[in-house]
């Protein structure tokens, strides 16, 4: 199953570029169009709705996803050619799911972060800010960043490829800090600033 929300996301940044007005997710899901679909899906798959749309998680974590059935009926409904993107590179090369994993991981590569030895029991939101925006220059080119900006929400515009890569990323630079190959931020032999040049190149 993908996740509803981002799907709606990156649908309503292609409503955006021409110009359309954005559809609320929830709105959309209140639609009796949308009900009646849902309930043909369960009749054809012979399923329950869990099947086809459920909410997981609480608060920040709270997760709307949904089978793919749904999703490409979502896509459709937000627009013609991010419902061929949707089918061309969403699903042949599970970018939502590499959303999630990176989404994930982020969340682990923070978490590692408070760990090291300079960084203990202090407010680390620069710090992840910072490794955070030298993930992204690696990642994406000059050209893409300067389009869409170095932040954030540059992700809605990333390929398969580029979600892969951050996730190589992430999850290298937590299992160092695991092992104690990386103990610091900065100001050390082996500080995470430092190995960043070689993370980047595993």
């Amino acid at each position: 199953m993908g996740n509803l929300k981002q799907l709606f996301d990156l649908g309503n940044r292609y409503r955006f570029d021409n110009q359309n007005s954005m559809i609320d997710m929830n709105k959309f899901l209140d639609r009796s169009t949308t009900k009646k679909f849902i309930e043909i899906i369960m009749k054809e798959n012979e399923c329950n709705r869990e099947d086809v749309i459920k909410v997981t998680g609480r608060g920040r974590g709270r997760k709307t996803l949904a089978n793919l059935q749904f999703l490409i009926y979502c896509a459709m409904k937000l627009s013609d050619t991010f419902q061929l993107h949707v089918i061309n590179n969403f699903i042949e090369n599970e970018i939502l799911v590499n959303r999630d994993i990176g989404g994930e991981l982020y969340k682990d590569l923070c978490e590692a972060i408070d760990t090291l030895e300079d960084r203990k029991d202090k407010s680390n939101k620069f710090v992840y800010i910072n490794v955070a925006t030298i993930i992204r220059s690696e990642i994406f080119t000059i050209s893409e960043l300067n389009k869409f900006g170095n932040n954030k929400n540059i992700w809605n515009h990333a390929t398969s490829e580029q979600y892969k890569r951050r996730i190589t990323i992430e999850s290298n630079i937590v299992n160092f800090i695991k092992v104690g190959m990386i103990k610091k931020f900065k100001d050390d032999e082996n500080c995470l600033q430092d190995m960043l040049a070689i993370i980047f190149k595993l």
